[in-house]
């Protein structure tokens, strides 16, 4: 299991890196030793489940993609309830998968689970609720209900402004498809306003060479209208060439560990199975989770006791 966190970790550098290849094949290898010493309900093993399908998107395989999060999807229903928040990241995910596939009948009836889960379940002003309502506006562009497309993301871009604040790339991912949809409404004057707030947003954020900046430009020229998506995922600015090098050193770090046979005798790879089994119980002080096991010889009905005083 210990190993499995490291090739995630791994996994997830190279994922934020662009390394789509190579990030496939650590959670590939961490979803392979998780299937092999975890059930196939466990959290870990439906999280990798998750990774596998957001890789496999990446890369463009998006029937594989669905599969993987078909999968976690019924696992996660099993595992917290129909009506949970990781249930709604994973619908999500699904309606962009869809939205890439063009089948948009299917994408709007996704993202409109996930966001009547999130309106149940998280606060009125929650980032991933204006998320759905991006995506949903993503949706209406591509099947031209571009009033419908609008409106949408005037509802992200005000959850936005109230969790994010007035400067922030998640505006300007909704200045942006708003200006798409006032462009492909023939409504010019409007749609270079947008446009003119997204850039002033990216350019206090993003290297001038960054690709978000550099569709805002065709777009304020003559480029064709390119909406902008969200999803579970967040996006994150290019690397600069500091970070590139501190990222490649915790994956050189990662690799070590990898390599490294555990010290069987540490508490926490001797109670490893239970730290995590009272993780997902609510116990999420993982110091004093140590201590209850070890005071309680890994017995973790009697840790719980310790931890409930």
């Amino acid at each position: 299991v210990a190993l499995s966190i490291c090739q995630t970790d791994i996994g997830n550098l190279y994922l934020e890196m662009g390394f789509h290849d190579k990030a496939h094949t650590f959670f590939e290898k961490a979803l392979e030793n998780r299937k092999k010493w975890l059930a196939e309900t466990h959290s870990l093993t439906i999280e990798s489940m998750n990774n596998m399908g957001i890789i496999l998107s990446k890369l463009g395989k998006n029937d594989e993609a669905l599969s993987y999060y078909q999968k976690c999807l019924e696992a996660r229903i099993n595992l917290y309830g129909e009506e949970h928040k990781k249930v709604a990241d994973i619908y999500s995910n699904i309606g962009n998968v869809y939205l890439k596939m063009k089948k948009n009948e299917d994408a709007l009836k996704s993202q409109k689970k996930a966001l009547e889960i999130r309106l149940k379940v998280l606060p009125k002003y929650h980032h991933r609720i204006a998320d759905s309502y991006l995506n949903l506006g993503n949706i209406y562009h591509n099947a031209n209900r571009h009033n419908d497309a609008i409106e949408a993301f005037e509802l992200a871009l005000k959850i936005y402004k109230k969790t994010h604040g007035e400067k922030h790339p998640s505006l300007a991912s909704c200045y942006t498809n708003i200006g798409v949809s006032f462009k492909a409404l023939g409504k010019a004057m409007e749609s270079q306003e947008k446009f003119q707030k997204a850039l002033d947003i990216y350019m206090e954020f993003y290297p001038r060479d960054h690709p978000n900046i550099k569709n805002i430009k065709s777009q304020i020229g003559s480029g064709k209208p390119k909406p902008e998506q969200s999803s579970s995922v967040p996006k994150k600015a290019k690397a600069s060439p500091e970070k590139h090098k501190k990222m490649l050193a915790k994956i050189v770090l990662h690799e070590a560990n990898l390599n490294r046979s555990p010290d069987k005798k540490d508490p926490r790879y001797m109670y490893r199975m239970q730290l995590e089994n009272l993780k997902e119980l609510g116990f999420t002080n993982e110091e004093k989770n140590l201590k209850a096991l070890i005071a309680a010889r890994g017995n973790i009905a009697e840790a719980m006791n310790q931890l409930s005083k």
